[in-house]
């Protein structure tokens, strides 16, 4: 496995120094002194007090198996890599052997794996039952005991004693003791995570990206993804990120997005491969189970657990009988990674340093210019990632690396433009070579107002006047202006009641040329404002982090005027508007059928204004509006007669119309909070004063009791059943109105 130095002769007090070296195909491991570790470093340093006997310890490296990334596990440096699928055992052949599946999304699913026969191939396991029996049967891989628990705790034989973890003395019982076949096929290269290993992974890691895990369909599984600590965003984009309760659905990704932009940068996936308990194999598909190396107590072991819209990291009610999926993790030092270097063009230059690299070392690519060339930059997928000829970096994932070379004085062309023409001048552009400084500067002419420079497909790399950037390619950008009174200064008020911020929720405010996403960092509030074109279309999204029921925002204009106050906040919350500099003076138009309609508004309005919109809509007819408790009221072709007189917006109206016609109102934008509607037990007509659809979910979010139900005069309708609105009725649309039918035994305030 190697070779040592530093041992000999030594007085007392003085220090020694021993030196472990690796043989090709082998790792150190650690230092050991009567089976103890003593020492983790391949040099070893001591005060040589007593006489000595060190052994070093290597281990073969492995090759094959491994994800393309490594996981920190601890706050002291521990790392992994994950095996390449669920471990699998294939009891089928004639001689029985382990694997990892060929796809991170494999599972076995019912496929017989419930028999308690030994020939049957399975991947969901007992607690420890990784073929080491100890003198009991029921370690074995086929183990379908469901009562002699006792047996499962690894302890001494006579079963007294069950409390022993995988990793302790009694390791063998840790699947990772086996030769797994596609995976170095050599005893005790692979292990199990602890509890706490878990934990940290999911909950606890600090890294670069700041995104830890995901749930996602990935190739048409559901299941969880986990990212590696060197992850780029813009490797591919994910939503819903470190959100426990987020769904399946919050990412749907094909095999070959998996495999070409996530899979290749190290992300692993746990699929939802179901659960058996003794000889019954169950929700295989929708949710998922993976044992850790750590008991909890009595019977059980520390699990992590999941299904849509739901993870826990640390289920402690898992009884080692029952079988579950196991994903094993290597030690980064113990795994190969490929590093491959060229240059570009091939005449450009030369690379050193490419090879093969045991996960953690560090590796140096040294780029040589050819006559005539200079070095420019080292770039992966197409993105820089160093411009300096020696590039340095620890090794945690197979990586390909190109050397780019440029002809020596070659100039690059940098372009820009102003939109609209009218709105400023620009100044900066023109050549420049790799490298250089430039500095582009966007004047606003009078009237005028600067807002962003984008780039050539559109991106925004800017919102200050002046752009500065090292030039590294050719590149067209463009200074945007917009004139000063089209301008709106739109305000987030962000709250937290618990008054530990918003612990991983962000409110995303999408408006057109730009995406933010806003959250309180700390303490109970935050306040943005965000200067945004009138008539821009905002939509409103929530990413859910924890206690998403602390959270609440405001969006109010410059001058006070609120446009939207939320609570009950969810992964399914959205929200539209437009935004308005015209002190929120608004338009709605209501097509109308021939016959009754049921129909709400979104401006502020009188009975006297919609009177005079209906009849101005239907010159020659005698239209009826109707209300549901406070009577009608009609046109006979000169006057208004009936009880009808008041208008209350937060109730819907039925109007009756002789022929299809179009009715336009005008006034001040409505704001629902300012016409809260009373739910009584029974029918109410509801009003829906927004001027965006939305969804039944977000429109009811937290309101609904089990039985309500709400229709629309189409016939459409939606039933609560105490978990989620069942029925054709998905969307509430502005314009119309809705009968509301309620349940619950008092008066209730309903607010959109």
């Amino acid at each position: 496995g190697g070779a040592v130095s530093g041992a000999g002769t030594y007085q007392g007090g003085a220090e020694c120094t021993l030196t472990a070296t690796a043989s090709a195909g082998y790792a150190f491991a650690n230092w050991t002194e009567n089976g103890a570790i003593v020492s983790t470093d391949a040099t070893y340093t001591f005060v040589v007090s007593r006489d000595r006997n060190l052994v070093a310890n290597f281990m073969p490296t492995i090759s094959e198996g491994g994800t393309n990334g490594v996981f920190s596990v601890n706050a002291d440096g521990g790392s992994v890599v994950f095996s390449q699928g669920n471990l699998q055992y294939i009891g089928s052949a004639s001689t029985p052997y382990w694997k990892f599946a060929d796809h991170q999304w494999d599972y076995l699913g019912d496929n017989g794996q419930g028999s308690d026969s030994p020939n049957v191939d399975r991947d969901l396991f007992g607690w420890g039952t990784s073929g080491w029996d100890n003198g009991n049967i029921y370690y074995q891989p086929w183990s379908t005991n469901y009562e002699n628990v006792a047996s499962f705790g690894y302890g001494p034989t006579d079963g007294s004693s069950y409390e022993y973890d995988l990793t302790d003395a009694y390791g063998y019982a840790d699947w990772g003791h086996n030769p797994i076949q596609n995976g170095g096929n050599t005893a005790d290269q692979w292990r199990t995570l602890t509890h706490d290993e878990w934990e940290y992974l999911f909950n606890t890691r600090t890294i670069p990206s700041g995104i830890r895990y995901t749930m996602a369909k990935v190739s048409g599984v559901n299941g969880v993804i986990l990212l590696p600590d060197d992850w780029n965003a813009e490797y591919f984009t994910l939503s819903n990120t470190n959100t426990s309760n987020a769904h399946f659905s919050s990412n749907t990704i094909d095999a070959d997005d998996w495999t070409n932009s996530l899979e290749s940068h190290g992300a692993v996936f746990l699929p939802a491969a179901g659960t058996r308990t003794s000889l019954y194999i169950y929700n295989v598909g929708s949710s998922g189970a993976y044992w850790s190396s750590s008991h909890s107590y009595s019977s059980y072991a520390w699990d992590i657990y999941f299904h849509d819209s739901d993870l826990v990291t640390g289920y402690s009610g898992s009884p080692r009988y029952g079988g579950i999926s196991v994903r094993l993790v290597c030690s980064p030092q113990n795994y190969s990674f490929a590093v491959n270097a060229s240059p570009s063009p091939v005449e450009g230059g030369a690379v050193s340093g490419a090879g093969a690299y045991q996960g953690g070392a560090e590796c140096t690519l040294t780029a040589t210019a050819s006559a005539g060339y200079a070095f420019a930059s080292w770039t992966e997928n197409g993105i820089i990632v160093s411009t300096d000829a020696s590039y340095t970096f620890v090794v945690l994932r197979n990586r390909d690396l190109v050397a780019n070379f440029l002809p020596q004085g070659y100039t690059f062309a940098i372009n820009a433009a102003s939109s609209p023409l009218e709105g400023g001048a620009v100044t900066g552009a023109g050549g420049y070579h790799w490298n250089d400084t430039c500095t582009l500067t966007a004047i606003p002419h009078e009237g005028y107002v600067f807002l962003y420079w984008s780039d050539d497909v559109g991106q925004i790399v800017s919102r200050q006047a002046e752009y500065s950037f090292a030039v590294t390619g050719d590149r067209t950008l463009t200074a945007w202006f917009v004139e000063e009174d089209a301008v709106c200064e739109v305000t987030f008020d962000l709250y937290d009641s618990y008054g530990d911020g918003y612990t991983g929720n962000y409110l995303v405010v999408d408006y057109g040329y730009d995406v933010a996403q806003l959250t309180v960092e700390s303490g109970s509030s935050a306040s943005y404002t965000l200067q945004i074109p009138s008539g821009s279309l905002v939509e409103l999204g929530w990413i859910q982090g924890s206690y998403p029921e602390d959270c609440s925002f405001t969006v109010s204009y410059e001058g006070g005027e609120t446009i939207l106050e939320q609570g009950n906040l969810n992964s399914e919350f959205s929200y539209a508007f437009e935004v308005d500099c015209g002190g929120g003076v608004g338009t709605q138009t209501l097509e109308l059928s021939s016959g009754w309609n049921w129909v709400s508004f979104n401006v502020e309005i009188t009975m006297d204004d919609l009177k005079a919109a209906v009849v101005a809509a239907n010159p020659d007819a005698a239209p009826v509006i109707k209300s549901k408790d406070n009577g009608q009221t009609s046109y006979n072709g000169a006057i208004w007669v009936g009880a009808l007189r008041t208008l209350d917006l937060s109730q819907m109206y039925e109007i009756k119309v002789a022929n299809a016609c179009t009715v336009n109102l005008e006034g001040t934008r409505l704001n629902p909070a300012d016409h809260p509607a009373t739910i009584k037990n029974g029918a109410n007509w509801i009003a829906y004063p927004l001027d965006e659809e939305m969804s039944v979910a977000n429109a009811f979010a937290g309101f609904p009791v089990t039985g309500d139900n709400v229709k629309s005069k189409d016939g459409g309708q939606a039933t609560w059943n105490g978990v989620m609105w069942l029925g054709a009725l998905k969307n509430l649309v502005p314009g119309a109105g809705y009968i509301y039918n309620s349940k619950a035994t008092g008066d209730k305030t309903l607010t959109f």
